[in-house]
C-alpha cells in the first residue's frame, strides 16, 4: 500500500493541524486497516514510519531508505526557509533548486550553478505539465507541497529523537550511493 499523503493533492489539504504527528495518525490508521506489520519509508516518509512504529508500536519491521535524521549536528530541514522564500518570490523551479542544493543531495544536478540547475527544472517543471498522466500530480502542483516534508523533518526532533529508545521495531536503515553526506 502507497499512502496518499495529505496535503499531495488539492482535494485533500493538509488541513490547519498538520505535522509529524497528523501523518503518524494517517500511517497508523492505514496499518490498522489493512492489518500491515512492515513499513517501508523513503525520505520523510521514513521519519513518518519511525514515528508511527514509535508512537503506535504494532509494527515488527522498519525499512529506512534515507531518512532526513537529525542526529548531531546533521540540519536536514535547513533548506525549508530559502525553499519558502524561493517560492514565493522566483516560483518552482527556484524554490526545486533550493531543495536540490539544501538537502545534501550528491547527484549531479547538485553540482550545476544555481541558474543552469533553475533553467533545467524550470524546463522539466514545464514538460511534465504538459505530459504526465492524469491520475498523477503534476511536479508544479507537488513542488509547494514540499514545505510539508521539511515540516515533519524539523518536528522530528521533538517528537521522535528523545524517544528513540521506546522503538520496539527491527529497523533496516538503508542509503543509496548518492545519499546526503550526513546519512
Amino acid at each position: 500500500y502507497v499512502p496518499d499523503r495529505r496535503g499531495r493533492r488539492t482535494e485533500v489539504p493538509a488541513g490547519e493541524n498538520f505535522g509529524l504527528g497528523r501523518e503518524g495518525e494517517d500511517l497508523h490508521a492505514l496499518l490498522r486497516a489493512v492489518g500491515a506489520r512492515r513499513v517501508f519509508g523513503l525520505s520523510s516518509g521514513a521519519i513518518i514510519a519511525l514515528y508511527t512504529a514509535i508512537q503506535y508500536g504494532g509494527v515488527d519491521k522498519l525499512a529506512l531508505y534515507e531518512p532526513p535524521l537529525t542526529i548531531d549536528t546533521a540540519q536536514p530541514a535547513a533548506w525549508l526557509p530559502r525553499f519558502e522564500r524561493a517560492l514565493t518570490t522566483s516560483g518552482s523551479a527556484a524554490a526545486m533548486t533550493e531543495i536540490v542544493k539544501g538537502t545534501g543531495d550528491r547527484s549531479p544536478l547538485a553540482l550545476l550553478p544555481d541558474w543552469a540547475l533553475k533553467m533545467l527544472l524550470r524546463l522539466a517543471i514545464g514538460v511534465d505539465a504538459k505530459t504526465h498522466p492524469p491520475e498523477n500530480i503534476a511536479l508544479r502542483d507537488l513542488v509547494p507541497t514540499m514545505r510539508l516534508d521539511g515540516v515533519v523533518t524539523e518536528q522530528s526532533v521533538a517528537l521522535v529523537n528523545p524517544n528513540i529508545e521506546e522503538l520496539r521495531s527491527d529497523v533496516l536503515l538503508i542509503g543509496g550511493e548518492k545519499s546526503a553526506h550526513q546519512l
